[in-house]
Formats: structure tokens, C-alpha cells, sequence
């Protein structure tokens, strides 16, 4: 397989990106990427990923800024990782 030269770039820049993150981001990017393949978080979980308080977390989700889905009547609340790509995206554009 070959890489193109547009993607070799992007690969240098994220490498470089990661060589300068700091211990505790890294730890953050190594956990985010260790659940790449779930589809759905907790509250918990997508404030750790999103460096959120829980209750920064739960107000988005009541205003709508961030969409999830509960599984029960108890709080349970599921965010899809599509809306943690969104939020992050929109978190990055301020």
C-alpha cells in the first residue's frame, strides 16, 4: 500500500503534535484511542475525553449542544462518539 504525499504530511504533523503533548494529554489521547472502536460513552467518559467537568457535560446535553440518548429513566445518558467528534470540532473553531 502506498501512502500519498498529502497523508505522509498529515502523519508528520499529528507525530510531531503527539511528541509535544504533555503526560497527562498523552494519557488522555492513549485512553480515547483504546476506545475507538465503542460507538457510544457515558457522561463520564465523554467528559474525560473532552477535558469537561461532568457538569459541563450535562448542561450541554440539556441545551442541546450536545446530543445523547438515554437507555433508561435512571440517567443513564449515551453520547455517540459522532457528537464527541462534533463538540470537539466546534470546541476547536472558538
Amino acid at each position: 500500500m502506498t501512502t500519498s504525499k498529502k497523508t505522509q504530511k498529515r502523519i508528520e504533523r499529528l507525530s510531531e503534535n503527539i511528541q509535544n503533548l504533555s503526560p497527562e494529554k498523552l494519557d488522555k489521547l492513549e485512553m480515547f484511542l483504546g476506545t475507538i472502536e465503542k460507538r457510544v460513552f457515558s457522561i463520564k467518559e465523554a467528559a474525560e475525553i473532552l477535558d469537561q467537568s461532568l457538569d459541563s457535560i450535562r448542561r450541554a446535553i440539556k441545551s442541546g449542544t450536545l446530543k445523547a440518548f438515554q437507555l433508561n429513566n435512571k440517567g443513564n445518558w449515551k453520547i455517540p462518539i459522532e457528537e464527541i467528534e462534533r463538540f470537539m470540532k466546534g470546541k476547536n473553531d472558538e
